[in-house]
């Protein structure tokens, strides 16, 4: 019996089984360097929200400084925490005085990106003598949220 052109034999199962092997093994390498390329660009994606959390901590800090005053009122310290849009966890006068400020920065595609979060403590240092100077630095965790007075505001 003469087969018609159009008609044609099933694969062998064998055949059918190495080509799904091929397919599944291509999906898996595809997947595997999707994820390798979304880890770097994670990566450096959180290293650049670090360096802008550092960058805003020290803009801070020179926000503070900028005021002129020796020894600034919480209130102050405050409503420049609340102007630049980071949270002030703790304020400490002794010796000097010190600052932890709290802050998150976004990174990443998508609708949902992770954050990163850092604490940085800003001890500021008045000399009688020489020019004042504040020195910030990375914790390695966040302290807890303590109770500090919303800074009063005007008209409010």
């Amino acid at each position: 019996m003469k087969r018609r052109p159009d008609e044609r034999e099933p694969l062998a199962p064998g055949v059918l089984t190495a080509l799904l092997l091929i397919a599944f093994v291509g999906g898996a390498v595809w997947l595997e360097a999707k994820a390798r390329q979304h880890g770097k660009a994670s990566r450096a994606g959180e290293a650049r929200a670090e360096a802008a959390l550092a960058q805003r901590a020290r803009e801070y800090a020179d926000a503070v400084l900028a005021t002129g005053a020796t020894a600034p009122t919480d209130d102050r310290v405050l409503a420049i925490a609340d102007e630049m849009g980071v949270e002030v966890r703790e304020i400490h006068r002794t010796p000097d005085l010190s600052v932890v400020l709290h802050d998150a920065q976004g990174h990443g595609p998508g609708p949902l990106p992770a954050v990163v979060t850092r604490c940085h403590r800003i001890t500021f240092r008045y000399p009688a003598v020489a020019t004042p100077a504040a020195q910030v630095e990375l914790l390695p965790t966040c302290p807890t949220v303590t109770a500090i007075p919303t800074p009063s505001r005007s008209g409010s």
